[in-house]
This record gives structure tokens, C-alpha cells and sequence, in this order.
């Protein structure tokens, strides 16, 4: 029987970073840096990556280089780089300009993926910028013009980044909603079906957590999140032993990560109480 104290610290807490409701909305840095390196066109160079003082110093740079661009396509790709600097400052609301610029210049050209990655960096500058209703916009834009361009996964990705923006502004209906969308948008994209576990788990509809979940790891067996929240949901339905199983695998697949931390955690919690199956 799983022990009282561990199902409170699994509802609570849950796995990180897919437990949507626990957590904020992705850091725009990290959306950033994940995405610019497929999106830009390859005639032009990817934006540096950078941290700290350096993105003083690389602001500088992409706004000389916006204003010596004659190309409306070099523009556009200094723009962005101007904008990840921006958002290495934390200053949201020019980054959020930088992007529409950006955008709105890459609209000349066949450029639409690109395209749908910016108008996505921008809603997470929004986001950050607490311009909450420009953000979900802009998430619902970027997805829609990705869905067109004919990429599914990368529609599918905004739509969970839309949805985590309106679980962080309480609104799980509409989460659920936009995640419905998401898996039918991108049904084979491992992490939609693992944010929806996740929510599904949150709200304490467990059965469709666990549906979800093995959807999940069907479509990715290396993922230690979707080893750990599949622990979660199954020391929550009282099957210690599969979830200590979920756990190990977790820590199997990538012991040193915060992910593994997490695992062990739950896992010495769950020593306390017995098995069950």
C-alpha cells in the first residue's frame, strides 16, 4: 500500500519539468536555443549561443548588423538573433518587437517553418513579459502556420507550449483542449503525449493518465520523464511495483540528471510502504 505522505508528494510535486502545473511556463531561452538552429535558412548563420555578459555585447552586434542588412531575409535573421539576446536579458518586451520584425519581414519570403518558430519565440517572450493573452495568440498563430508548412511535430510542440501557458493561467480546461489538439496535430510526438499524461494525472483522471503515458512510451523508450511520470501515475493507482520498475528505469536511463534525483527520491519513499504486485 502505497504510504499517505508519498501520494501527497506525488500530487504535489510530480516529476520535473512535465509536471505542467507545478512548474512555470518554459524559460524562453531554453524554446530559443532548442528551436533556431532548424529554422533559419540555410544560407544565413545560425544566432550564437550565448549567456550572461555575452548577451550585452551580442545585442550589440545583431542591432549593427539590422542596420547595415540591405536583405530583407538578413534583416530578419539579425532581428531574431536580436531577439534571443534580448531574452537572455530578461528583457521581454523588446524581445517580443524583435520577433514581430522579424516575422513580419520573413513574410516576403518562403520562409513559413522559420516563420512559425519566431512567431512561437515570441509568444514565449510574452509569456514572460506577463502579456498573457498576446502570448496564447501568438502560440495559436505559430502553430497553425506550422501545421501548414506540413510540420506536424513542431505544430505539435507550440500547442504544449500554448497549453502550458494557460495551465500556468489557471485555465485547465482550455489545456486539455489545446493538448487534444496537440496529439491529434502531432501523434507521434513522444512529449505531447507525456504532457497530456501529466495533466490528466494533475486533474486525478488517472486512467487516462496511464492511456496517455503508454502511448508515450511506446512512441519513446529512452526518455527518463516518461519513465518517471509513469512511476508516478502508477504509485498513485497503488501498483508499487511497476512504479519502483518506472523509477529504475529512469535512473537506468540518464543517472546523473535531476530527473534521476527525482526517481531515487520516490523510490526511497516507496520503501517505506509494501508491494503489491
Amino acid at each position: 500500500m502505497i504510504p499517505s505522505f508519498l501520494v501527497a508528494a506525488l500530487m504535489q510535486v510530480g516529476p520535473n519539468p512535465a509536471d505542467i502545473r507545478s512548474v512555470p511556463p518554459p524559460d524562453p531561452r531554453d524554446a530559443i536555443v532548442r528551436q533556431d538552429s532548424a529554422a533559419r535558412p540555410v544560407s544565413l548563420p545560425p544566432c550564437p549561443v550565448i549567456s550572461g555578459s555575452e548577451a550585452a555585447e551580442q545585442v550589440v552586434q545583431s542591432a549593427r548588423r539590422r542596420a547595415e542588412s540591405q536583405r530583407g531575409l538578413e534583416k530578419a535573421a539579425s532581428l531574431q538573433c536580436l531577439g534571443i539576446a534580448q531574452a537572455d536579458l530578461s528583457q521581454w518586451n523588446s524581445a517580443a518587437d524583435s520577433f514581430a520584425e522579424a516575422a513580419q519581414l520573413a513574410s516576403e519570403f518562403d520562409e513559413g517553418r522559420w516563420r512559425a518558430v519566431i512567431g512561437a519565440q515570441r509568444g514565449h517572450a510574452l509569456l514572460s513579459a506577463d502579456r498573457s493573452a498576446e502570448a496564447l495568440s501568438a502560440f495559436e498563430s505559430a502553430a497553425a502556420l506550422a501545421a501548414i508548412e506540413g510540420d506536424q511535430d513542431l505544430a505539435g510542440q507550440i500547442l504544449s507550449d500554448k497549453a502550458r501557458a494557460e495551465v500556468a493561467a489557471g485555465d485547465i480546461g482550455a489545456a486539455a483542449s489545446t493538448l487534444a489538439g496537440a496529439r491529434e496535430t502531432a501523434a507521434n510526438a513522444a512529449s505531447v503525449w507525456l504532457l497530456s499524461a501529466t495533466l490528466a494525472r494533475r486533474t486525478d483522471d488517472l486512467a487516462q493518465a496511464q492511456a496517455f503515458i503508454e502511448r508515450a512510451a511506446e512512441l519513446d523508450r529512452t526518455d527518463p520523464e516518461i519513465a518517471l511520470e509513469a512511476g508516478v501515475i502508477a504509485a498513485l493507482q497503488g501498483r508499487d511495483d511497476a512504479a519502483r520498475r518506472s523509477f529504475d528505469s529512469a535512473v537506468a536511463l540518464a543517472p546523473d540528471s535531476e530527473t534521476a534525483a527525482s526517481a531515487r527520491a520516490y523510490l526511497a519513499q516507496l520503501s517505506v510502504g509494501g508491494t503489491e504486485e
